[in-house]
């Protein structure tokens, strides 16, 4: 298996050395087709699996494979709105895992995040 995760930030690097419980690291099935291929191999990767299992929803952040999944009838959700919503029912503290996100590679704008720090504020 070809590791996505080489090029990593140090932090996300240091989370996938010691991975939760939960998280299932999966191989895939099957070739994809020409349109998959434009992409970059971990958003490719992330369609494929998500049709293999026949997945209800995708976290998928880089806009065009958001398109390619939407195109294939997979219902897409960015990391922002998973951790909005995670903050709204208080489970995590949204100023915190922002600053921790902003860390890696993730990109967002000054704009977005103020956006969403002021609808979050902190504790």
């Amino acid at each position: 298996m070809k590791l996505l995760w080489v090029g990593a930030p140090p932090a996300v690097k240091k989370w996938i050395a010691s991975l939760p419980p939960w998280v299932e690291i999966c191989t895939i099935g099957g070739t994809p087709d020409e349109r998959l291929m434009a992409l970059d191999p971990g958003e490719r990767a992330a369609i494929m699996l998500a049709l293999e299992r026949q997945a209800d929803l995708i976290l998928i952040d880089d806009m065009e494979g958001r398109r390619e999944a939407q195109r294939r009838d997979i219902r897409v959700a960015g990391t922002l709105a998973v951790l909005d919503q995670a903050a709204r029912e208080g489970l995590i503290n949204f100023a915190v895992v922002l600053q921790s996100l902003r860390e890696t590679n993730f990109r967002l704008t000054d704009e977005l995040a103020s956006q969403l720090l002021r609808r979050h504020p902190s504790d």
